[in-house]
């Protein structure tokens, strides 16, 4: 039963409960939770301090400016080391904390660079150039270089967004690195390091670096004590953690003096090899990344009127970056700047590259926060025009490049992000998660394109070295020489090398390579992902002397022959001209240095006897001797043995069908022997069936027919020189034939000895694809016959004490020979 006492309870009770859930919020709104100085609902929905009253007013965000909206659960929603009303109001703040760095939506964060001021190389052996310089072991140089801040951004498999956005599974984001190149150099006198040597290849000397640390962030850094990596091109040479601080105190924009760090109670020193230190000096990038940062903040203690750290306090800034990560966006901005020591960076942008970590969430707060909400945070200038948008006086999305930087798994929350919205077509109104790191790049409107250091030619003229860089955090997607070879120019592809210290033509396509390149006239183009391309000004650098003569090569600029003949390898620039150097060899002719245009290689053969050669095509050649295939993949430079299984007797000659390019091999002794490949000569096999006495040549006349002649008569194969048989039409004599050649399907030669074998020394031509053959002129000791093109046929001869040519400028017909002078 209901009493009245009872139902009294149930009134006051439904009285009450109203008046809780009002009070609630109420008692919230005017509360400040997290002790910052602003009210949760100010937080909530956005504030701004009115230095007039010294309080904070609420405002609309998408109308005031600034109008912040924080976390009314975090003393600082952006995770740095000042509250939110601090940074609003800028009460006690940090004067070396500037705009944008001081607001409560921008962690004040320091960005800690390592850069490179000067080596000292000291050397531990004797290196020598080309032209007789020399540093003498224990000698030093000392070279300045010029150093830049640079983003790292390697293309790669990337989703695309519209507008020339884009998300990478390969693209590094690496703040805090910086990019030294070699500049001047004290040493007495410069070397030629592309034709420099050293008695010490493994340990060439030792490198001294001359280092200083900057702040390029937005907080002080105290005791500042960096750990980093330093590279040479991508070699890693050392992780270094000093014994000490570089500086006690590092602001904003500030550097400390440099100074060779001290690493377990020694001065900084790097052993180097002589290769890597050749890179150095050609041009090769020295790369320092911080990985790691030892420092202390700096806060004002209004308590005591101290800007040191108090007692029980937390002064490390690794505390505060483990609550800056997760609470913001990393914002990584290059307007095209970086990574070239002599750009030409107007003011604004004299800082460049920059780095932002903007507030966009924590556990207890969402601010939806989009990229361009992002941008005005860090007051970014955001333009509407008649023709669409600018960011800072750049045309967007036209004149940017937007990566979203992915885990080492593949993952990036904005790309995620953009899926989630349904890939929309513009990011700027894209919500941007935490964590999550995103550049920003934009070309130098007035110089983009790549940097290039320096090129240089390899010593022997046959390639190029190139030291070119990104520029602007654009990576290189293309690079180019283009090489002028008596007045033709060729376009050659440049690829990194191995260990990425420059770019080369060296292991690439590079068929004009066969001879010398030019020097005058050639150049190298390198272009970035933005299409701007950037082509080298200066002649490319020449690594011997250009002589004209054979007496005047230096010695160290003479090619190693490795022949054994009196002489040398060498490049001549005949008459001076820098775009005509020549390839010879320096013979001695009776105690002169006689230039010769045919330059002796090392076969590979041994002792073995070389006899037929053909070419696959300017690069790959075969050559045939005795129990011997050597093949060549560089315009007879250098030859590979290709072992044939089954091969034991001399191979006398090769031929190429030119239509499928097979190879056809014919030698022999006490049995003939048929060789055919079909891949350029890489594998062969036997033809079949076999015979007895030796073939001595062999040609391709068309129609899948080969003819193949020596002291066992004229052989043919109709099946392209799997099979072979007697052939029944060859001209009736008693001795050997030694050479056979075909103009087309229908005409070819065949030539019988005249001297020694009992043949009557005569040639024979057919003109019904080998059906007849007539005898067209007498030619004892008949060695070769070729067909030149133009109805042209040569004949030679070997008379013993005289050799002789004839030629036939009417398709060989009788009595259109003639003796040659």
């Amino acid at each position: 039963m209901l009493t009245t006492a009872t139902l009294q309870r149930h009134l006051i009770a439904l009285c009450l409960t109203p008046l809780f859930l009002l009070a609630a919020p109420q008692a919230f709104a005017q509360a400040d939770s997290d002790g910052d100085g602003v009210t949760n609902t100010l937080e909530l929905n956005g504030y701004q301090f009115n230095i007039n009253t010294g309080v904070f007013d609420a405002c609309v965000p998408v109308v005031d400016a600034p109008c912040y909206v924080t976390d009314p659960l975090s003393w600082s929603s952006d995770g740095d080391p000042y509250s939110d009303g601090q940074e609003a109001s800028g009460v006690n703040m940090d004067a070396t904390v500037a705009r944008p760095y001081n607001s409560p939506l921008v962690s004040a964060y320091p960005v800690i660079e390592v850069a490179l001021n000067q080596y000292t190389f000291t050397s531990n052996a004797t290196i020598t150039d080309s032209n007789g310089q020399l540093i003498s072991q224990s000698e030093s140089f000392t070279a300045s270089v010029e150093a830049t801040a640079s983003y790292s951004v390697t293309a790669g498999a990337e989703a695309s967004f519209p507008g020339g956005v884009s998300a990478s599974t390969e693209t590094t984001a690496s703040f805090s690195a910086t990019v030294g190149f070699s500049g001047s150099t004290t040493s007495g006198q410069e070397l030629n390091w592309e034709t420099a040597t050293s008695t010490e290849l493994n340990n060439a000397g030792t490198l001294s670096l001359s280092l200083f640390a900057r702040n390029s962030g937005g907080a002080t850094a105290l005791d500042v004590r960096p750990t980093f990596n330093i590279y040479i091109g991508d070699d890693l040479m050392a992780t270094v953690l000093p014994d000490e601080p570089f500086r006690q105190s590092l602001a904003p924009g500030e550097e400390s003096a440099p100074v060779v760090p001290i690493v377990n109670s020694e001065p900084l020193a790097l052993t180097l090899t002589f290769d890597r230190l050749k890179a150095l000096q050609t041009g090769a990038p020295v790369t320092i990344e911080v990985v790691d940062i030892e420092a202390n903040i700096q806060r004002w203690r209004p308590e005591d009127s101290n800007w040191e750290c108090g007692t029980g306090e937390t002064c490390s800034w690794t505390s505060f970056q483990n609550q800056i990560l997760p609470r913001t966006l990393r914002l990584l901005v290059d307007f095209g700047y970086s990574g070239d020591p002599d750009a030409e960076i107007p003011f604004e942008f004299r800082d460049n590259p920059f780095e932002f970590r903007v507030y966009t969430g924590s556990p207890n707060s969402n601010p939806e926060f989009t990229l361009r909400d992002v941008l005005r945070i860090v007051e970014y200038d955001l333009e509407e025009t008649g023709g669409g948008l600018t960011i800072e006086g750049r045309a967007y999305p036209t004149n940017w490049m937007l990566t979203a930087q992915a885990d080492e798994d593949g993952y990036s929350p904005i790309l995620e992000a953009w899926e989630d919205a349904g890939e929309p077509d513009d990011l700027l109104d894209l919500v941007m998660p935490t964590q999550a790191t995103l550049l920003m790049a934009s070309p130098d409107p007035l110089d983009p394109g790549p940097f290039i250091s320096a090129a240089v030619f390899t010593r022997d003229m046959l390639g190029i070295r190139v030291a070119a860089y990104p520029r602007g955090s654009f990576p290189i997607i293309a690079a180019e020489a283009h090489i002028v070879q008596y007045g033709i120019e060729h376009v050659v592809p440049l690829a990194p090398s191995p260990d990425g210290t420059y770019w080369t033509t060296e292991g690439t396509d590079n068929d004009p390579f066969l001879i010398p390149a030019g020097a005058q006239s050639s150049y190298v183009v390198f272009t970035d992902r933005t299409g701007a391309s950037r082509q080298s000004e200066e002649m490319i650098g020449l690594p011997i002397l250009p002589v004209a003569t054979c007496d005047q090569v230096p010695m160290n600029d003479r090619l190693t022959d490795p022949t054994g003949l009196a002489g040398f390898d060498a490049t001549l620039f005949v008459g001076g001209d820098l775009d005509t150097p020549v390839e010879v060899f320096c013979g001695d002719n009776d105690g002169t240095l006689t230039p010769y245009h045919w330059v002796p290689k090392e076969s590979g053969a041994g002792s073995n006897g070389l006899y037929g050669a053909t070419f696959v095509d300017e690069r790959t050649a075969v050559v045939v001797g005795n129990e011997t295939v050597l093949r060549s993949t560089d315009g007879g430079r250098s030859w590979t043995d290709i072992e044939v299984t089954g091969l034991s007797e001399t191979l006398y000659d090769v031929a190429r069908r030119p239509d499928t390019g097979t190879l056809v091999a014919v030698g022999g002794g006490d049995v003939a022997v048929m060789l055919r490949s079909t891949d350029d000569g890489q594998t062969w096999a036997f033809g079949t069936p076999t015979f007895g006495g030796t073939t001595l040549a062999v040609g391709y006349a068309g129609n899948d027919t080969w003819y193949a002649v020596g002291e066992n008569g004229v052989k043919i194969s109709t099946d392209d020189g799997q099979t072979w048989a007697d052939d029944p039409n060859q001209p009736a004599i008693s001795g050997s034939f030694v050479s056979v050649a075909f103009r087309d399907a229908m005409t070819g030669m065949l030539l019988d000895a005249g001297t020694g074998t009992g043949g009557t020394g005569n040639s024979w031509r057919t003109t019904d694809g080998g059906q007849t053959w007539t005898d067209v002129i007498g030619a004892t000791g008949a060695t070769d016959v070729t067909y030149a093109g133009n109805d042209t046929w040569y004949v030679t001869q070997d008379l013993g004490d005289v050799e002789r040519v004839l030629r036939s400028r009417q398709n060989g017909v009788s009595g259109s020979w003639e003796l040659l002078d």
